[in-house]
């Protein structure tokens, strides 16, 4: 039997398995739990502190080199929170056509864009043009900030809240 904080071999195979794709239910499949059972597997598997300990301890190098941390998330939710796409013009209100010259924090922020081609008859000289730019969701960006500063509480901590107004009025009925 192992000692307490060790995991077992599923375990284990279940951990290397759910960081290849954080998919519960298919880590668990293929760690060898049953099938029919795989999702409620990994459901309490993902609650244990000694799976979820050995997840972020293969997890880890991964971040490393990838250089990810909760400062270059902050960073990155940020640059979306706060876009200003008038960036994305220059001062004679020219769509700014080289990507190296739209500041950093601007071009993180954008998803994506679409390019469109134009002719010109007289030289026959095609031209590539910027014909939309999406961002990433800003309202995301900002919620998910507001959580991580814990700037806004889960609905679950309102039913604290609840409790101790129903207490309350039944403590001073009229």
């Amino acid at each position: 039997m192992p000692k307490s904080g060790a995991l077992n071999p599923k375990q284990a195979a279940f951990a290397r398995e759910y960081i290849k794709d954080h998919n519960g239910a298919q880590a668990a499949i293929r760690a060898g739990y049953a099938k029919k059972a795989a999702r409620t597997q990994a459901s309490d598997l993902l609650t244990k502190p000694n799976v979820q300990a050995e997840i972020k301890r293969l997890e880890a190098p991964a971040l490393l080199e990838a250089r990810v941390d909760s400062t270059r998330v902050a960073l990155e939710l940020g640059r979306i929170a706060t876009s200003d796409p008038a960036g994305l013009v220059d001062s004679k209100g020219f769509f700014i056509t080289d990507l190296r010259k739209i500041p950093e924090d601007l071009r993180r922020a954008i998803s994506s864009f679409d390019l469109d081609t134009f002719t010109d008859i007289s030289t026959g000289t095609r031209y590539q043009f910027v014909s939309k730019v999406r961002f990433w969701d800003k309202n995301k960006a900002l919620e998910t900030l507001a959580k991580i500063l814990k700037m806004l509480q889960d609905q679950d901590d309102d039913a604290g809240d609840l409790d101790r107004i129903l207490t309350y009025l039944k403590d001073h009925k009229a």
